[in-house]
Order: structure tokens, then C-alpha cells, then sequence
């Protein structure tokens, strides 16, 4: 757990579609994200503070996933940046 937490360089994180489970905290005062994207069709279950301060980044997810993710216990928190993996672009 606490993967990447207080970790200021990370600018980029991309989670694959096997994804389930995030825990607590794991990328917390990640202040120079700029983005997420997460390919997994189901939200991950979410620990606590995952996205805290982390610079507002959206959060691309799939297209048929966002509501989803918008609703989600623990990813609704966020449900402003949760934006479609079709609005990406680098």
C-alpha cells in the first residue's frame, strides 16, 4: 500500500484492465500529476485518500465505465475528474 504516496516527480499513471483493488493513500501529494488513466471496465475497489492532492488530474477511464466510476463507493469522491479515455490526448 502506499504505493507512490508524497511521490512530487510522478506526472503520468497508466493502470491496467486487471486492475481490482487500490489501497489506502497510493497516490496521495502526487502534486505533479497530470493525468490518470485506468483501462478497467469495473472500478477497482478504492481505499481511502487514493487521489488526495494530487493537482486535480483527470482521471480517464473507459468510455462505458464513467458512470460507473462517477458512482462508485470511494471513486465518487472524484467523480468530477473521471472523464472518458476518449477525451484523452497527450
Amino acid at each position: 500500500d502506499q504505493l507512490c504516496k508524497n511521490c512530487a516527480s510522478l506526472k503520468h499513471v497508466v493502470l491496467p484492465e486487471t486492475l481490482t483493488s487500490m489501497y489506502d493513500y497510493t497516490f496521495q501529494n502526487c502534486t505533479s500529476l497530470e493525468y490518470v488513466i485506468c483501462h478497467a471496465v469495473t472500478p477497482p475497489s478504492l481505499g481511502v485518500r487514493n487521489f488526495e492532492n494530487t493537482n486535480n488530474c483527470p482521471i480517464y477511464v473507459p468510455d462505458a465505465s464513467v458512470t460507473a466510476y462517477r458512482e462508485a463507493s470511494g471513486w465518487v469522491n472524484y467523480a468530477d475528474r473521471i472523464k472518458p479515455l476518449s477525451e484523452y490526448t497527450e
